[in-house]
Parts: structure tokens; C-alpha cells; sequence
């Protein structure tokens, strides 16, 4: 019996349950584990510090609703300021419902793993939206970044106003608003998350002072020069992402983090349509109020620039709906969309307990075998400290080893468990009628709540033909305004005072002709008072202390401010006044250390600059024959082990794996300061293909019936011309199709038929260093040199080649012809 859909492969004479074909850089699971009252479909991320993963509650009542969940990795268990700051964020989290930001469940604890269970959303982050269109060398549409700036600060104004159950303010400003912690679902919904570092009232840990906390390219001027911090914070953050959608480009990037850091703090913002001539004048003046460098000048609530958007994006004929960045979405990230799909119809019938021991069976068969030494651990279907006896009653042994400790999943709420509405399959009447209902409250005043004046619709538009109604944008954003209340702090400007009589000219007079008879009465005072009072010493003020120690302690300069004030360790400053400065240590065989660091009148501050620290970081990889391990382009001794210790130097370090028929495993990882670290790096086959669909025509391959799909095609030769046939289709299949990983039934269609005297012969190499291969976008599985016999059937005609690796992409024009050997070489060097 085989789980449709999934990939099977022997080891040690069973077959092994595996998931369809996924990005690399993700690290995945071998079949459904048990975890608690859940189940560990698939890990979707993970970091020096946590883990994620989709899962599924165990019984739930609808088998397509999926969470996921966030899990402390084992090494920081133990640490108690993590699992504070870890807590904190759930409970922080757990009180947050708003369509634009994802929902935290529950946080709980089983048996010594912390978790937080949030709301699943499959789709991509805005880093990778950046980086797809920097690979087309084009730019996302300015109506799409408005749209997407829209949603983010409408979540972002909720949380900055959220209140307790009694109605204090909890002030959270997320502090790290970036492309990574902002998700775009297929189906088009755009989603805050990462509350990790959030500030809040009500936290239990504090950020230490001189500790800078968020993406440095993503912090407000305040920020960096260490003064306190409110929500306006998060306001020019967003102005900073808005810039960046708008044009391709990064807005504050040095040759340094210290340099970047002094571009923020005195920011000098050039014009988006230096670089975009597309945006539109209202659009430029909405992103540079966002950015203003002092936070007085900046838009004071998110509702504000939210408002200004919906302004702009409801004049446009047709406006702006979320159906057009579902559209987008599905078609730019096509096989990313599919292979979700092909995960649904998968874990879709993986909903107990029974379904995850069924498919453990059917890989290793009953039971498993504790003799076989190569399986290990993957004979247990639990992911725990202490699995549980087979005679054991499941509830309650995750109900006697769980603590839940904030929120809490009910299934009484299931239907409650999606809030944000699907208006993608809306009919036009739904939609009409969604906004009749939301024109009618807001001209009562039910959906005003602005602790400033509303604001005049400065762009109204007239009635369009898709809705029927005027403004229909800022309809929809009435229907999910979610304003409750003025936040303290920042408050609504005075009303206009009252009208005396006078006019302007008299009373500017009167209040002069005031002050000048004050003057002279409190110079005179002045006078009087100095004869009669002995002159006093004015006592200078106080001046601070800094003392810093490096490692290593030679060769070392010491920068305050972007001034050089000293060389060499220890080095003590004691003329410095009372205040705030940046820090920067350098050395020339280490990155520089940045810190910022408040100094008190006539106190001695102490800093510790260890450029040379290390992280300990272990990594593991499968056993297969030649495979090669790389940190940061250098190789790592593989032989005889599948696992090594490393002490590396802090800061940004890529992780690659590669091994003969297998795609290459490739991942830009942080190392933090004084942290552990550990990274598996799993290889996926190369040599696999997915026919899925649901047609009762059988899949041949060489005249090889294979059954009806979905069927995978396993030990593929890359080098070989094969002969398909589904159904009509029949063709000769090499490369490009090869290697698209999965052919659905209802594109087979559009593919050309072709013979294998249509295919050419291609062979590159690159030199010394190994590189991914890409033809027009769609990778091979394999890495150079591609030569002798192992040249690949390439069809004729014009292709781009593209080099790939780490971060960066080498593109070639080629043209292969038919029944002809190509061949391609250059020397590419790679520097990580």
C-alpha cells in the first residue's frame, strides 16, 4: 500500500515515507511525527533559536485546517532570559485578532519543550516577493506596493492601540518590521508576524540600555541614536519597506553595519522616483512623510497612512483588490503554489494518531526494527523526551505531560479559527452588498475612531464598473477597520481657541507691548539681586567615562561617533559629556563590533568589544557516497562522519551540502554571540518526478506502465532521453522538463511534443568552483562540471544559463542545437 502522492525509497530493504520535493532551504521531515496533542507534518523553518512547523491537532474536525507551531530548539531549553522573552511573545500575541496579523493559539509546554501554536499561512514572504522581481530584473507594480503597505499598516494600528481587559493601553511596538515578518498567502491575504522582539508594558524582560534590538536596516532614527521609543518607530519602518517595494532597491545599506546604522540616524531620504518614474506625486509624498527623520513629522498613527493609501488606491478605475495580488502570487511563485496543493491532498488524510502509525508501518514496516542501526531514532512515530508505552491511552498521556500556559485551541471555536474574510470567490452581489452595509455604518460614524480629525477623501473616485458604488477600497477598508480607542501619549490637536473680538494685528500688539514691560521689570530684578549677592561659581558640568576592552586588545581602533578616538585596548575616555553614542571597534581580520551605549554624568561605563568570538555550531548531514560539506565556500571534512562540531566566527556564514544525484543544499544562516547552533543539512533526490493529477490513463515511461497518477518517476538518469506517455501526450522528455520536479495533468497539455532527434547535448563547466545549474529558470538538480559522459539532453533553441550559489546568480545566453554536442566553460570564481 502506498500514501498517494508521497515518495518512497528503499533503505535497508523497507521503504522509507518521504514528502514531495520542496525548496532546499527548507528541512523536512521524514513522515508525520507525533508532538503533544499534535502532529509535526512538515518544518517549515528553522533558526539558531526556534523551529517551525506545520501541524495538525489531532482529532480536529476539519482535516484541511492546519497551524503552526513554534517550538524552542533543545540547546536553549535551559536558558532562562530565551524562555522569558519566549513567553513573553505568546502572551503578548495570544491577545492579537486582526486580519492582518497572525493569531498565536496557545503557548504551552510539553514535557520540556515550550511551543506557541499560531495561525498557518501559506504563501511567501515580501523578502521573497524582492528577491523573484530582482531576479527579472523587473519591479512590483506601485498600485500592488500600495496595496500591500495598506494591509500592513492596518495591522500595525491595531496592535499600537490594543488595550487590556480593563482598557490600558499595552503600547506594543513591534520593533522589527521587515520583508521577513510580513507574509503574503496565496490567496492574497498579507499578514504581520514575529512579535519576538516586541516591546510591550506589560513584558517581563527589559531590553538592556546600549543594546540595539531589529534589523539594522529597518530601525528608526530614534532607534539608533538609543532614545526611548513609541509606535512611530514601526511608522518609519514601514516608510522604509514602502521605499524598498517601490523601488527594487535597498534605502539604507553602508559598506559597514556602523556605517549603515549613521545613515538611519541622520537619514537624508532621496526621492523613490529617482529610481521608480512610474509612482505617482501622491504616492512620493505618502512614503516621505512615512520617513520623516523626526518622529513629529511623521504620519502619528498607522490609521493615518492607511487612510492615505486607500485614498489613492480607490481612485484607480478599476481599484485595487486583493483578487489581483492573488492572481499575481499564484502565477510568479507557480510551482511554489503547486506544491502546496500536492501537500493538501497529502497531509489532508493525516488527522490521528492511527494515520501517523499507519504510515510509519508502511515505511519500515510493523513494528519497525530496533536491530537496524541505519534507522535509529526514525523508528518512533513521537517527536518527545519520553515516549509513550504502546498500551498507553494517548489522551491522557498528552494531557498529563502538557501545561498550557496562555490562550488555549478549542474546537468549539473552529469555526472562529479563520476571521479574515475570503472575498476571492466573492460574487459581485456579495460584494456590493459587503459594501453597501460598509458605506451606510461609516456615514453614521459606527467605523470612526481617530484620535485625529478625518481626514477629506483627497482622491474620490466615481462610481467604476466593477462595483457599482464609489470608493469601493475604502469601503472594504471600513468593513475591517478594527480602531478602538486614543492611545495616550499623542494626543488629538486642541480644539480652535475661542474668538475674542480682536483681530490679529491688536492682539499681537497687546501680548508685545506685555512682555516688553515684563522684561524690564525682571532685568531690574536681575540687577538688584547681583549687586546685592556675592558672585557664585558656575560649576562645570559632569563629564562621563568610558572604558573599553577588546579581543584581541592590539590592532584595534576605537571610533565614537564616526570619530576615531583611540588605538589599542584598553582604552579609557573621560572627557566624554553626558549622553548617547555609538561605538564601533575595529579590526582588519575581523568584522567590526557595534554597540550603542548610554553614558551618566560622572559615571564610569565599562564595554567589552570581543571581536573574536565564536559560536559553537554542529552540523549534520546524510550518509551518501561523496558527499561534500561547505561553510562559507570552504569544505568540511565529510570522511567517515555525518556530523561535526565547528567553533565559527560570529555573524553571517553560509551552510552548503552537495552529493552526486541529489539537489544541493544551500543556506545563509546568523550566528549570534555566544550561542549554539545546529543545522541539518538534507539532501533531496534529483532524480524524481511527480506526475499528479487524477486521470484513469495510465503513466507509461520506455513502454513501463507505472499505474494511474499520482505516480512518481524515481531513479531517473539525468543523461538519458525518456519516452512519456499520459493519456494524448506523448512525447521524448530531457531537460528543461526534467527537471521542473512535477508535470500537472492540466499543463502536460501545453508542453511540446518532441522526438529525441530534438535534443542537443550539453556540458559546462565553471573551473574550479562548483555552481547550481539553471536553464531558463528552472533547475537541473545539478551542480558543475556537467562534462564527458555526464553531458544532460538539453531541447533545442535559446536559453539562459544561470549559475547559482549562496546569494548570487552568473546569467549566460546559450543556444543549443539539435542532434549537436554544446559546450559551455568558464572560469567563475565564488566568494560567499
Amino acid at each position: 500500500m502506498k500514501f498517494p502522492g508521497a515518495l518512497s525509497a528503499r533503505v535497508a530493504g523497507r521503504r522509507r515515507f518521504v514528502f514531495p520535493p520542496r525548496s532546499a532551504q527548507v528541512l523536512a521531515l521524514e513522515r508525520p511525527l507525533l508532538f503533544g496533542k499534535y502532529t509535526l507534518l512538515e518544518r517549515v523553518s528553522v533558526g539558531g533559536m526556534a523551529e517551525v512547523f506545520r501541524a495538525k491537532p489531532l482529532g480536529a474536525p476539519d482535516p484541511n485546517r492546519y497551524f503552526a507551531l513554534k517550538r524552542i530548539l533543545p540547546h536553549l531549553a535551559e536558558d532562562e532570559d530565551f524562555i522569558k522573552m519566549f513567553v513573553d511573545e505568546a502572551r503578548l500575541t495570544v491577545q492579537l485578532r486582526h486580519p492582518n496579523v497572525v493569531q498565536n493559539y496557545e503557548l504551552g509546554k510539553f514535557q520540556s519543550s515550550f511551543y506557541i501554536l499560531m495561525e498557518f499561512v501559506a504563501g511567501q514572504d515580501l523578502l521573497a516577493l524582492q528577491k523573484l522581481v530582482r531576479r527579472q530584473n523587473t519591479i512590483l507594480s506601485v498600485d500592488m506596493a500600495c496595496h500591500i503597505l495598506h494591509e500592513i499598516a492596518r495591522g500595525l494600528d491595531y496592535v499600537h492601540r490594543k488595550t487590556d481587559e480593563n482598557g490600558n493601553p499595552l503600547n506594543i511596538i513591534h520593533r522589527d518590521i521587515s520583508p521577513q515578518n510580513v507574509l503574503v498567502s496565496w490567496d492574497g491575504q498579507v499578514k504581520v508576524i514575529d512579535f519576538g522582539i516586541a516591546k510591550a508594558a506589560s513584558q517581563s524582560t527589559r531590553t538592556q540600555v546600549g543594546v540595539l534590538k531589529g534589523k539594522f536596516g529597518y530601525m528608526s532614527p530614534e532607534q539608533v541614536r538609543g532614545q526611548s521609543i513609541d509606535h512611530r518607530s514601526d511608522i518609519f519602518a514601514m516608510g522604509t519597506l514602502f521605499w524598498e517595494l517601490l523601488t527594487n532597491q535597498r534605502l539604507f545599506r553602508g559598506e559597514g553595519q556602523f556605517e549603515t546604522l549613521k545613515l538611519i540616524r541622520d537619514p537624508q531620504i532621496e526621492s523613490p522616483r529617482v529610481y521608480n518614474p512610474k509612482i505617482p506625486a501622491e504616492v512620493e509624498a505618502i512614503v516621505l512623510r512615512a520617513l520623516a527623520g523626526e518622529r513629529e513629522e511623521r504620519y502619528q498613527w498607522a490609521s493615518e497612512l492607511a487612510d492615505d493609501l486607500a485614498g489613492y488606491l480607490t481612485q484607480l478605475k478599476p481599484p485595487y483588490h486583493r483578487s489581483q495580488l492573488t492572481t499575481w502570487m499564484r502565477s510568479a511563485f507557480a510551482e511554489d503554489y503547486d506544491d502546496e496543493k500536492l501537500k493538501r491532498e497529502i497531509y489532508r488524510k493525516v488527522n490521528s494518531a492511527d494515520d501517523v502509525r499507519r504510515l510509519f508501518a508502511e515505511s519500515y514496516g510493523p513494528g519497525g526494527d530496533d536491530s537496524d542501526a541505519e534507522l535509529g531514532e526514525a523508528t518512533q512515530i513521537w517527536d518527545v523526551d519520553e515516549a509513550p508505552e504502546e498500551d498507553v491511552d494517548i489522551d491522557a498521556f498528552v494531557a498529563n505531560h502538557t501545561v498550557v500556559q496562555a490562550g488555549g485551541l478549542d474546537f468549539a471555536d473552529a469555526d472562529l479559527w479563520a476571521e479574515a474574510p475570503d472575498t476571492i470567490d466573492e460574487t459581485r452581489d456579495d460584494v456590493e452588498a459587503r459594501i453597501g452595509e460598509a458605506l451606510a455604518a461609516e456615514g453614521t460614524g459606527q467605523t470612526a475612531a481617530s484620535p485625529t480629525p478625518q481626514r477629506a477623501g483627497r482622491f474620490e473616485a466615481e462610481a467604476t464598473d466593477v462595483t457599482g458604488v464609489a470608493n469601493p477600497q475604502r469601503a472594504l477598508a471600513a468593513i475591517q477597520s478594527t480602531h478602538t480607542r486614543e492611545a495616550p501619549g499623542l494626543q488629538a490637536p486642541p480644539p480652535p481657541a475661542a474668538s475674542t473680538g480682536l483681530d490679529a494685528g491688536t492682539r499681537r500688539r497687546i501680548v508685545l507691548a506685555f512682555v516688553s514691560v515684563l522684561l524690564v521689570a525682571g532685568l531690574g530684578s536681575a540687577a538688584l539681586y547681583m549687586l546685592l549677592q556675592q558672585p557664585a561659581e558656575v560649576a562645570a558640568p559632569a563629564t562621563a567615562t568610558l572604558q573599553i576592552q577588546a579581543r584581541p586588545a592590539q590592532g584595534v581602533s576605537i571610533w565614537i561617533d564616526g570619530v576615531e578616538r583611540a588605538q589599542g585596548a584598553p582604552a579609557i575616555l573621560g572627557d566624554l559629556a553626558a549622553g548617547t553614542y555609538a561605538v564601533e571597534v575595529r579590526h582588519p581580520e575581523h568584522e567590526p563590533w557595534i554597540s550603542s551605549v548610554e553614558l551618566e554624568p560622572g559615571a564610569s561605563t565599562e564595554l567589552l568589544a570581543d571581536l573574536s568570538a565564536e559560536v559553537e555550531v554542529t552540523l549534520s548531514w546524510p550518509a551518501l557516497e561523496g558527499v561534500q560539506v561547505f561553510v562559507d565556500g570552504q569544505p568540511v571534512s565529510t570522511r567517515e562522519r555525518t556530523e561535526a562540531t565547528l567553533a565559527l566566527a560570529r555573524g553571517r556564514r553560509l551552510l552548503e551540502a552537495i552529493a552526486p544525484g541529489y539537489r544541493p543544499f544551500s543556506r545563509y544562516v546568523g550566528l549570534e554571540v555566544g550561542g549554539d547552533a545546529t543545522f541539518a543539512l538534507e539532501l533531496e533526490p534529483a532524480d524524481r518526478l511527480l506526475i499528479a493529477g487524477e486521470s484513469a490513463d495510465e503513466v507509461m515511461l520506455n513502454g513501463r506502465s507505472y499505474g494511474t497518477p499520482p505516480v512518481v518517476l524515481t531513479d531517473l538518469n539525468p543523461r538519458r532521453i525518456y519516452q512519456l506517455k499520459w493519456g494524448a501526450f506523448e512525447s521524448a522528455i530531457g531537460f528543461p522538463e526534467m527537471g521542473l520536479g512535477t508535470l500537472e495533468q492540466d499543463s502536460i497539455g501545453e508542453l511540446p511534443v518532441r522526438s529525441e532527434e530534438d535534443f542537443g547535448w550539453l556540458s559546462v563547466s565553471s573551473g574550479e568552483d562548483w555552481w547550481e545549474l539553471y536553464l531558463n529558470g528552472v533547475p537541473t538538480g545539478l551542480v558543475t562540471p556537467i562534462e564527458g559522459d555526464g553531458r544532460i539532453p538539453v531541447a533545442a533553441g535559446a536559453y539562459t544559463l544561470s549559475f547559482r550559489r549562496g546569494d548570487r546568480q552568473v546569467d549566460f545566453g546559450i543556444e543549443v542545437l539539435a542532434g549537436e554536442g554544446t559546450g559551455f566553460r568558464r572560469d567563475i570564481r565564488f566568494e560567499p
